[in-house]
């Protein structure tokens, strides 16, 4: 297999470790093109854990021999942990836009339409999008938005109106009705007070 880009993990690295300390250290397995350094830190700010990515090229076989060589062996008090990691995201952003870009032959880049095409590989049906039928200062309001408004309102107009009913004795509560939904339609129920 031939040279190519990939990314290590290198887990339980000491505190105080440095990028010329790891590049050093990784060198001798392929060209290190890149090193990250990673603190979790505790409530107090103090660091709890220390952690790498180092960007390296190298063979597959160059691969196999550091995470053998160097996994698990102790450096500075700390027993490292090393694997190969995936690409980071800004990085495959930035190739997969040099990609599209150069295979579109001019045409701009759309995020929005390449989510759209591999729905429609994938079998996914998208969302209808919604129709803008109000301005408000919320926000705007969609068709959907209307129609949930409507119900919201005849729904606790109804609620007001039988809780009045109920104190007063004897009520019979019948359910809204909207044309628009009649799935909310049922028997009326009758409630008796003590």
């Amino acid at each position: 297999m031939g040279e190519g880009g990939k990314r290590l993990y290198v887990g339980n690295l000491y505190p105080e470790v440095t990028q010329d300390e790891l590049k050093e250290r990784f060198n001798k397995f392929g060209s290190v093109s890149g090193v990250e350094i990673k603190h979790k830190k505790d409530i107090d700010g103090r660091p709890t854990q220390t952690f790498g990515f180092i960007d390296m090229v190298m063979t597959d076989a160059n691969l196999n021999n550091c995470i053998t060589t160097l996994s698990n062996t102790k450096w500075k008090g700390y027993m490292l942990r090393i694997q190969q990691a995936k690409e980071s995201f800004m990085s495959r952003l930035a190739r997969e836009r040099a990609e599209k870009e150069k295979s579109a032959s001019g045409a701009p880049y759309d995020p929005l339409s390449l989510v759209k095409s591999k729905q429609e590989a994938e079998g996914i049906e998208s969302k209808p999008e919604k129709k803008i039928v109000s301005k408000h200062l919320g926000g705007d309001r969609s068709e959907s938005d209307a129609e949930d408004q409507l119900l919201l309102e005849i729904t606790q107009g109804w609620v007001n109106e039988h809780l009045e009913r109920m104190t007063t004795g004897a009520a019979t509560i019948l359910p809204p009705r909207s044309p628009n939904h009649s799935s909310l339609s049922a028997a009326p129920t009758t409630i008796h007070s003590a």
